[in-house]
C-alpha cells in the first residue's frame, strides 16, 4: 500500500507498530527489507483502545476524525490493497 500511494500529496499511508519491545523493531523492518515508515505506537495505542487485535486498518479524514476501520486480517479478500484504495478515494471525495 505504501508503495502505491507514497508519491501522492493529498494522502498518507502510517504505519503504527505496537511491540513493547522497540529494539526488535527497526532489525525486523531491515531484515524484511521494508521501506515504508514505522512509528512506534505501544503505549499510545494501548491508552485509545479498549482490545488491541492485530492488524488494524483506519481511514481518517483530513480533519482527523474516523472514517473507517478494519480489523483482522481477511484470508478470502483477494484485492486487499484494490479495496483499500478505493475506500480512501471514496473518503477523499466526502471531504
Amino acid at each position: 500500500m505504501y508503495e502505491k500511494t507514497k508519491d501522492r500529496s493529498d494522502l498518507l499511508v502510517v504505519t503504527m507498530n505496537i511491540d513493547e519491545e522497540l529494539g526488535l523493531v527497526e532489525p525486523f523492518i531491515k531484515e524484511k527489507g521494508y521501506t515504508f515508515p514505522v512509528l512506534p505506537a505501544y503505549t499510545f495505542i494501548h491508552n485509545m483502545l479498549d482490545s488491541v487485535g492485530v492488524p488494524q486498518n483506519w481511514i481518517l479524514d483530513r480533519q482527523g476524525r474516523w472514517q473507517w476501520q478494519m480489523l483482522g486480517f481477511n484470508s478470502m479478500e483477494v484485492d486487499w490493497e484494490g479495496t483499500t484504495l478505493a475506500k480512501l478515494e471514496s473518503v477523499q471525495k466526502g471531504m
